[in-house]
C-alpha cells in the first residue's frame, strides 16, 4: 500500500504559497492554514466596503533569482501578480 505524503503550511503569504506550490509539484498533498480572509499575507490588497483598495504592507517585490522570476511569471500569467509600473514614490 502506497502511503500518501501530506504537509501543512501555516500562512498563505508569498513564502507559504511558494512552498505549497513546490510541494504539490512533488506530489505531496498540502493544506494551508491562514488566519486572514484572503491570501497574500503582506502582499495582499485590502478592499473596503466603499470600494476603496489599498496596500498596507509590501506594495511590490523584486525578483532577481531565475527560479523566482520563473515562478513570478507563472503568477503573472495566472493573473495573481502584475508588473509594478509606478516607481517607488507613486
Amino acid at each position: 500500500m502506497k502511503r500518501i505524503q501530506t504537509a501543512g503550511i501555516i500562512g498563505a503569504g508569498i513564502s507559504g504559497l511558494a512552498c505549497a506550490q513546490q510541494l504539490r509539484a512533488a506530489g505531496i498533498e498540502v493544506t494551508i492554514f491562514e488566519k486572514s480572509r484572503g491570501l497574500g499575507g503582506r502582499l495582499a490588497t485590502r478592499r473596503l466596503d466603499s470600494g476603496a483598495a489599498f496596500d498596507h504592507g509590501t506594495q511590490y517585490f523584486t525578483a532577481r533569482d531565475s527560479r523566482f522570476i520563473s515562478l513570478v511569471n507563472e503568477w503573472i500569467a495566472a493573473g495573481a501578480a502584475r508588473h509594478w509600473r509606478h516607481g517607488i514614490c507613486g
